[in-house]
C-alpha cells in the first residue's frame, strides 16, 4: 500500500527542500503531492512562465526514490487573471459575484477560463510528461463549484448560454421542456430559448432545478475532460491522470461521470467527509470506498486525509479492504501563515516531525501489508450492489432539509450490511444488475421506466432485491406519477403507495411480536400485494394497520419492501434474510461501531472496530479504533 504526504515547495523555503525530504522518506512515504495550489509561482503574470523551482524540486525528490502526483492548480486562480478577466467569477443568483480570496471561484463554463486552465496543464505537460519522477496527474482540486454558497452553480451569462445549448441536445423545442417540467401552472412556460435561464430561488420548479443539477454536473465533468485532453496528449502513457473528488454524496454530483474521463480515480476521505458535515461515521465512508472502487473496477486513490487519524487503525483498514491502494495525507508540513494555517500535519512550524505520529504511521503501513499485501485488478465483483442515484440527491437539495432525508435513508439502508459482513458494489438503479446476488434500492423517490425494468428483470431472473420506500413517486422531470409507484407495478403486482407520511416516534410490530420505534423520516401507506407475505406492521400513528414491510416470490426471485428506513431495527431484521436467501454470509455480532467485511474473492473476513471500547467478534477480541484480518485457511475453510 502506497503512503504518501502532501508537500508544498512553493511556500516552503528551496534551502529546506533536502532535510523534509529526506525525513518523509526515512518515514517510509514513498508519494509527494505537489502544485495544485501553485499558479501564481508557476505564472505570477500572464504568458511570464517559471518552471525551474519545479524543475529542481523533481530532480531533488527524484535522487531520493520519491515519486511525485503533480496537481495542475486551476483551482485557485492568481490574483492577475481575476483582476484582468473578471466575468470569469462565479456569479450568486442574486447576482453578487465571487472575487479574490476564494479558492474555486472561478466558473468551470467561462471559455476565458477554459482556456486559461488547459494552457497551464499543457503548460506543466509539456514540462513533465517524461520526467521520471513523475508517477501522474490530479487535475484540479476538489471540483464541485463555489465552497460556499448553499446554490453552489454558478448562474453567470456563460452559464445561462451553455445551459440552453445543453437544453437543446436533450429537449426538441422549449414546448417540449414545458411539459416536461409542468411549466403551464404560474404562467411558466417558455415560447423561445432565449427565455430560459437558470433557476434562481430556492422555490423554482423542480424540473428547472433538477436539469441545472445536471447540467451543472455535466459542466464540472467537461471541464475536468478539457484538462485530462491537454495532459494525455502530452504526457507517458505511465502516468496516470486522476483527480481528488470531495463532497461525494451530498451535492447531487456524478463523480461516475467524472471517472469516465480518468484512468484513476480517488477520493479525500477524512473522518466525516462522507456524511455530508453531520459527525463521523464508518458506514458512510466504507459506503465512499465502495463507490469509488465500483466506478473503473480498479483500485482506488485516497488522496487526502488527515494525520490526525493515524492512530485509528480501523479507519486505514477499511480504505484498503475495500480497495485503496494508496493513502497521502494532507500534509506534511503545517503552514504557518494564510489559508489553512495550523492544520494537523506531521511536521511543527519550524519542519521538526511528531516522531509519534510517524511511529504509528509505520507501524499501521507494517501491518497493512502483512494482511494485504496487494490488490487485485479488476476489482472482483461484490456478491451485493446497493443503488445510489445523484438525482434524489439534487431533488432535495433545494428543500433546505438537513441532512438530507435520501442521505439519512441510503446510509441506515447500507448500515446493516456493512455491519455483518456483505459486500457490496455501488451501482445506479438503471445499471445492469447481471452478476449479483442482491441489490439494496433505498429511497429512490425519483425513478423513470427503464429503472425500474432493471429491477424488475434482476428480480425475475433470480435476485433478491431490497426496496426501502419512498419509492417511484416522481420521474426524472421532479412530477409525480399518476399512481404512486407505477414503474413499480410489475414487481408490486399493480398495488401503489397511495400517501407518506412522517414517521417520528411510530412504533412498529414484526409478525414475530416484536416492537420497534421509527427515527425521524417518511414512510409510505402501502397495500401488500395478496401472495405477500407481511413480515411487519405500523402499530401506531395515522400508518396504523398498514404493512410496514413484505416479501414476495417475483418469478425467479424474491422481493422485500419496506415502507420506510426510518427504523433501524426493522432494517437489519429485513437485510438478514434477504442476504440469506441471496445465499450470502451473514455475520452476527452485536456491536454498532463495528464494521465486518467477507472477502469476495473468499480471501478471509475484515472486522473493523470504529468504537471506543474492545470488541469480540468471530471469537476475536478487536481494540478500539483497531482492526482484525481472519484468512480463511486460518478459520478451517
Amino acid at each position: 500500500m502506497i503512503f504518501g504526504v502532501s508537500y508544498y515547495p512553493e511556500i516552503t523555503p528551496e534551502t529546506e527542500w533536502a532535510a523534509d525530504l529526506d525525513r518523509l522518506r526515512e518515514a517510509g512515504f514513498t508519494v509527494v503531492r505537489v502544485g495544485e495550489f501553485a499558479w501564481s509561482a508557476f505564472e505570477p503574470r500572464e504568458g511570464e512562465y517559471h518552471f525551474e523551482w519545479m524543475d529542481r524540486f523533481l530532480d531533488a525528490a527524484q535522487a531520493r526514490g520519491l515519486s511525485v502526483v503533480l496537481g495542475t492548480p486551476t483551482a485557485s486562480p492568481p490574483a492577475w487573471l481575476i483582476a484582468q478577466y473578471p466575468q470569469i467569477l462565479v456569479q450568486l443568483p442574486d447576482g453578487v459575484r465571487l472575487g479574490y480570496g476564494e479558492r474555486r471561484a472561478c466558473c468551470v463554463n467561462s471559455e476565458i477560463y477554459r482556456q486559461f486552465s488547459v494552457e497551464i496543464a499543457a503548460r506543466l505537460g509539456d514540462r513533465y510528461g517524461r520526467h521520471p519522477a513523475v508517477i501522474g496527474w490530479q487535475i484540479d482540486n476538489e471540483l464541485i463549484g463555489p465552497e460556499r454558497p448553499r446554490l453552489f452553480e454558478c448562474h453567470c451569462a456563460d452559464c445561462v448560454w451553455r445551459f440552453r445549448q445543453w437544453l437543446k441536445r436533450k429537449y426538441p423545442s422549449p414546448q417540449a421542456v414545458n411539459d416536461a417540467w409542468g411549466l403551464r401552472f404560474w404562467s411558466l412556460e417558455f415560447s423561445d430559448w432565449g427565455e430560459v435561464a437558470p433557476p434562481l430561488r430556492y422555490r423554482a420548479c423542480p424540473g428547472h432545478a433538477l436539469d441545472y443539477h445536471r447540467f451543472y454536473s455535466d459542466s464540472l465533468a467537461e471541464y475536468l475532460r478539457l484538462q485530462y485532453e491537454a495532459l494525455r496528449a502530452r504526457v507517458e502513457a505511465r502516468q496516470f491522470v486522476s483527480h481528488n473528488s470531495t463532497a461525494v454524496f451530498d451535492r447531487g454530483i456524478d463523480h461516475r461521470s467524472f471517472a469516465r474521463t480518468l484512468n484513476a480515480v480517488g477520493w479525500d476521505a477524512y473522518p466525516g467527509a462522507a456524511s455530508a458535515g453531520h459527525g463521523p461515521n464508518p458506514a458512510a465512508t466504507a459506503l465512499a470506498h465502495d463507490w469509488f472502487r465500483s466506478m473503473l473496477r480498479r483500485p482506488f486513490w485516497i488522496w487526502e486525509t488527515t494525520p490526525a487519524a493515524v492512530h485509528d487503525a480501523a479507519f486505514f483498514a477499511e480504505m484498503r479492504a475495500r480497495g485503496a491502494h494508496a493513502v497521502l495525507f494532507w500534509l506534511w508540513r503545517t503552514h504557518r501563515a494564510n489559508m489553512e494555517r495550523g492544520s494537523r500535519s506531521f511536521c511543527d512550524f519550524d519542519g521538526k516531525p511528531y516522531a509519534a505520529r510517524l511511529r504509528q504511521v509505520r507501524q499501521l503501513r507494517e501491518r497493512l501489508a502483512a494482511v494485504a499485501p496487494s490488490l487485485p485488478s479488476p476489482s472482483p465483483r461484490a456478491p451485493a450492489a446497493l443503488l445510489f442515484d445523484p438525482d434524489n440527491v439534487r431533488a432535495e437539495h433545494r428543500l433546505e432539509r438537513r441532512p438530507m432525508p435520501y442521505l439519512e435513508g441510503v446510509i441506515r439502508a447500507y448500515l446493516p450490511f456493512w455491519r455483518h459482513g456483505v459486500a457490496t458494489d455501488a451501482a445506479h438503479p438503471g445499471d445492469d444488475l447481471t452478476g449479483y446476488r442482491l441489490a439494496i434500492a433505498p429511497g429512490l423517490r425519483l425513478m423513470d421506466e427503464a429503472d425500474a425494468r432493471a429491477l424488475e428483470r434482476f428480480v425475475r431472473d433470480g435476485g433478491v432485491l431490497l426496496i426501502f420506500g419512498p419509492a417511484a413517486h416522481l420521474d426524472r422531470h421532479g412530477v409525480y406519477y399518476r399512481r404512486w409507484g407505477e414503474p413499480l407495478s410489475g414487481l408490486l403486482d399493480g398495488v401503489v403507495q397511495p400517501e407518506t407520511l412522517p414517521t417520528e416516534g411510530v412504533e412498529i410490530v414484526t409478525s414475530a411480536g416484536e416492537n420497534f420505534v421509527c427515527r425521524s423520516g417518511d414512510a409510505e401507506i402501502i397495500r401488500a400485494p395478496n401472495d405477500a407475505d407481511i413480515l411487519a406492521r405500523f402499530r401506531s400513528g395515522p400508518h396504523a394497520g398498514s404493512p410496514a414491510a413484505f416479501t414476495r416470490v417475483v418469478g425467479r426471485g424474491h422481493l422485500f419492501y419496506a415502507a420506510t428506513s426510518a427504523c433501524a431495527e426493522l432494517n437489519r431484521r429485513l437485510a438478514r434474510p434477504a442476504t440469506e436467501r441471496a445465499g450470502l454470509e451473514w455475520v452476527e455480532h452485536a456491536f454498532d461501531d463495528v464494521g465486518v467485511l467477507v472477502e469476495p474473492n473468499g480471501r478471509g473476513r475484515w472486522i473493523f472496530n470504529h468504537g471506543n471500547a474492545p470488541a469480540r467478534v468471530l471469537g476475536v477480541e478487536v481494540p478500539p479504533r483497531d482492526f482484525a484480518f481472519l484468512a480463511s485457511s486460518a478459520a478451517g475453510e
